[in-house]
């Protein structure tokens, strides 16, 4: 660890990120393509804590019409055929209505929601850093041609 003027120490890998801060050959692009990238570090950490949020919003939501189909409609035993007892849901008129989805499906489904919310997510980060990652490239490599066209003389002439 180094030790500062006011005796504080430093961590070394703290210490060497701040260096390259200064670092003069480091150009504009390569700052914005370092800073998108810490974006989507840190966006891909928080995917899920969303995917979390997501799926309990989703569950809350899902358990509140449960439980409203299930105040409104109730479930009546008859045998239609064959003498296999089925179960029908009816409403308060006395019309047959959908069954009330079972606490596991409305479960399956906002595990299924936050899952997809995280893929989803990730899937959209990967495209974005793609995209980024190619435009950075393109323009590093004409730099790199602009700074040969110049270069090029001078070097092959020295020789």
């Amino acid at each position: 660890m180094s030790t500062k003027e006011d005796g504080r120490t430093a961590a070394p890998g703290l210490r060497r990120v701040w260096l390259r801060r200064r670092n003069p050959l480091r150009t504009r692009s390569q700052r914005l393509h370092e800073l998108f990238t810490v974006l989507v570090l840190l966006t891909v950490f928080a995917l899920p804590a969303l995917g979390f949020l997501v799926g309990r919003a989703h569950f809350h939501a899902a358990e509140s019409h449960r439980a409203a189909v299930e105040g409104r409609a109730h479930p009546v035993t008859t045998v239609l055929r064959d003498d296999v007892p089925t179960t029908v849901w009816l409403d308060a008129a006395g019309n047959p209505t959908t069954a009330p989805p079972s606490p596991e499906a409305v479960f399956s489904d906002a595990a299924g929601m936050g899952v997809l919310t995280v893929l989803g997510g990730a899937g959209v980060l990967l495209v974005l850093y793609s995209v980024e990652y190619t435009v950075f490239m393109r323009s590093r490599m004409a730099a790199w041609a602009r700074d040969w066209q110049r270069t090029a003389p001078l070097w092959t002439a020295s020789r």
